[in-house]
């Protein structure tokens, strides 16, 4: 649990900052906000704030992965993919999008809701796990 706070964290704040569209006359929950990341506001939000989005998440990833590499330090070990600590997803991300730019990923999220009308009620991230990450994953990570 703790080491996905981080990547949350940046996440929702990445959230809160990048996405208008969510954005109500009283203080919006957060949570709620990230909940509704969904192809229709992924879709009707402009491409600059959709690479902010990935910015943030990629920063979070970049930070627990920072993080992961001091600990097996610490302990003596050689640093891998195997012992950082990181989150299946974190490792997916870091194995798939290591030399794809982030406006390839904008491109290929969009690419997937313009293919798929009726799966827009998905999460943003829902579809970046099991339609970019996991079908592009090497079988031994």
């Amino acid at each position: 649990m703790k080491k996905l706070l981080l990547p949350l964290a940046a996440l929702a704040l990445c959230a809160s900052t990048v996405f208008p569209v969510l954005s109500h006359a009283a203080a919006p929950d957060k949570a709620a906000q990230i909940a509704e990341l969904d192809g229709y506001v992924w879709q009707n939000t402009s491409n600059d704030n959709k690479l902010s989005f990935l910015f943030g998440l990629e920063n979070g990833i970049a930070v627990e992965y920072a993080l992961g590499m001091e600990q097996a330090k610490r302990k003596g070990r050689q640093p891998s993919l195997d012992n950082l600590g990181l989150s299946p997803f974190e490792r997916g991300w870091v194995v798939v999008f290591e030399d794809i730019p982030r406006q390839t990923i904008v491109d290929r999220i969009d690419a997937f809701y313009n293919g798929h009308p009726g799966q827009r009620d998905r999460h943003v991230l829902d579809v970046v796990w099991k339609e970019l990450i996991i079908p592009t994953l090497p079988a031994d990570k």
